[in-house]
């Protein structure tokens, strides 16, 4: 083989999870995984995501709504998970 496709320097290289032999790898999940946002979560979220007072111009940044849905809801959600719900649920409709 080439040095290119040489896979000798890859011992250590999980292609499946894009990890090395040693590294933490994958995050544990957790119990919460996969579980439906609530509508309390949706409404929380909305709330947050809104800003104080309602006023657009003071938005909060998704790391402090996170740590603000984590304390009221511990251990349910990861940010990643609560902005791709945002984005392809809860953008551009009203508070229920």
């Amino acid at each position: 083989m080439c040095s290119k496709h040489d896979t000798a320097g890859d011992a250590g290289h999980d292609r499946r999870h894009g990890t090395f032999a040693g590294s933490p790898g994958r995050v544990n999940r957790g119990e919460g995984a996969k579980t439906k946002f609530t509508k309390k979560e949706d409404s929380f979220v909305l709330e947050l995501k809104k800003g104080e007072n309602g006023q657009s111009s003071e938005q909060l940044i998704w790391s402090e709504i996170y740590r603000r849905l984590n304390t009221r809801f511990p251990g349910r959600r990861s940010r990643g998970s609560l902005q791709v719900h945002y984005c392809t649920k809860l953008k551009g409709r009203e508070e229920p």
